[in-house]
């Protein structure tokens, strides 16, 4: 077996499967610069097949059309090797959510976040057009990368919903009706709904109550570990038999949201005409949500949370050599008094312009930290930013509140609005601040350049639009080349006595 696929050095195997293994590695930047990355080897294809090779293409054109957004795996490259056979290189990102199922309870925040943010990859699948149907969300394809954003992941089911394909492997757990009865309805956004609504009720219910849910399915007498010969022809009666429904979780667990409760109850209708019928709905319904209060404090949530950040690992992201550093906002310490009865949060900032609340930084990646004085216990941070998904923020120090979120300012030269919301243990709103960040024109930027195919010793030739001498780069060994520059329109030139000049004007 190879170690090293294109740029990728593979360290350790992750996940073996029938049809695709993944390994942790090594993508090589350039310049003795590496970042992590994952790589799935695809196996059991036929490449003289060009059915299959279709099959394949489409997987990879997905990930392109929805590598822009947020809640979704990043691919970062695509390659057919002689020895291993097609392989799909993307982030690097934790273990899924089926390592947080637990046998308690779950925390109904933790909940909220995880349903707010896969229905933002959704909303991003739904949109586009045709839409894309995933089809096989479950936990085990929901990742969170290191700040807490979860991500949708494995697009090896995910059509086109206007190709009418047929059903080849699906995970019958989470199936919807109409996925494994077409005489029930066609497939369509809706049936990535319903599997989403069935992993949240078993996230909030815990494996435990999850399994005394379902009779039919599970043994009352068995162990909870014990697995099912084959439990999917049990699973498909089930969600094919329309009259049979999940207890809702505000019966199971009677101190549960009694909204949240509602709209998990709702995705998991079996007809398509009485389900939530879209990702966008979703998302209107849970930004509701922080109206409504409970008292609900599920066993997990209660546990010393400090205690639980400090057995996670470290966070400690990197970036490109003379890349732009990211801005850090000093947070501004102020005195907490001692008031009889609960003080509602307050969030502790510094600004450039403390008049107008105004954050300027002439760097594209922000990193803004502060401090929610009277912080919630097992609460949460969310920022905001228009145009993009919700960014979940690092709570280092639950007991003093100090929290740390990154974030990209797109625009030069105009104010972005950023919105830093509080949230307690039940995904309540709590406290809100609005502040103002602009991005000011930076004196140069860093620009990487590299070839396709890969050739050494190009020579680079990048001439600013303003004038000026040209800035002579080539490119490595690795037929990479990192280069500053001034911040405008430049042209860029590559010449090499054995290919043709390339010429490319861009900012």
């Amino acid at each position: 077996m190879k170690t090293e696929l294109g740029r990728f050095k593979l360290l350790e195997q992750l996940h073996p499967g029938g049809y695709t293994v993944v390994w942790r590695a090594e993508e090589d930047m350039g310049r003795g610069i590496t970042r992590p990355a994952a790589v799935k080897i695809l196996q059991g294809w036929q490449l003289d097949n060009q059915e299959e090779i279709d099959q394949l293409n489409r997987e990879i054109s997905i990930l392109i059309d929805l590598s822009s957004n947020a809640n979704i795996v990043t691919i970062r490259q695509f390659d057919i090797d002689d020895e291993v056979g097609p392989y799909i290189a993307m982030e690097l990102l934790g273990p899924s959510l089926f390592r947080e199922i637990t046998a308690a309870p779950g925390d109904p925040a933790h909940v909220r976040n995880v349903l707010a943010d896969v229905a933002n990859g959704l909303k991003a699948m739904h949109d586009l057009d045709p839409p894309v149907v995933h089809r096989d969300i479950k936990p085990n394809n929901i990742i969170p990368d290191s700040t807490g954003l979860y991500k949708i992941a494995d697009f090896g089911l995910a059509s086109r919903f206007d190709e009418g394909d047929t059903l080849t492997r699906v995970t019958v757990k989470y199936a919807s009706p109409e996925l494994l009865d077409d005489s029930i309805g066609k497939v369509c956004p809706a049936s990535d709904i319903y599997s989403l609504g069935m992993t949240a009720y078993e996230l909030a219910l815990g494996t435990d109550l999850f399994r005394k849910q379902f009779p039919s399915i599970y043994d009352p007498h068995a162990p909870a570990d014990e697995k099912l010969a084959d439990d999917r022809p049990k699973w498909m009666y089930w969600h094919c038999s329309l009259n049979q429904h999940a207890t809702p979780l505000k019966e199971a667990l009677p101190d549960f949201p009694e909204a949240l409760s509602d709209l998990i109850e709702h995705m998991m209708r079996k007809p398509l005409d009485e389900r939530v019928h879209s990702a966008d709905e979703v998302v209107d319904r849970l930004d509701k949500l922080a109206t409504v209060r409970r008292s609900f404090t599920p066993a997990s949530a209660r546990q010393d949370s400090a205690k639980a950040k400090s057995d996670g690992p470290a966070i400690k992201p990197a970036y490109l050599a003379g890349a732009a550093v990211a801005l850090i906002l000093l947070v501004a310490v102020a005195g907490v008094s001692l008031l009889d009865g609960p003080t509602a949060p307050e969030i502790k900032l510094a600004f450039s312009d403390p008049e107008r609340e105004l954050i300027q930084t002439d760097s594209r990646e922000v990193e803004i930290t502060g401090r929610v004085e009277n912080f919630p216990p097992n609460g949460s941070i969310r920022v905001r930013t228009p145009g993009a998904p919700t960014i979940a923020a690092r709570v280092d120090n639950p007991a003093e509140g100090t929290f740390f979120a990154d974030f990209v300012v797109r625009s030069v030269g105009r104010p972005q609005q950023v919105t830093i919301t509080v949230f307690d243990a039940l995904g309540n709103s709590v406290s809100e601040r609005v502040v103002q960040v602009e991005r000011t024109e930076p004196d140069s930027v860093p620009i990487a350049v590299y070839t396709q195919p890969r050739v050494p010793d190009v020579r680079l030739e990048v001439t600013p639009a303003a004038g000026g001498d040209p800035i002579i780069s080539q490119t490595d060994a690795a037929g990479f080349a990192r280069i500053d520059v001034p911040y405008g329109i430049i042209a860029v030139r590559a010449v090499h006595p054995r290919y043709r000049d390339f010429e490319r004007t861009g900012l």
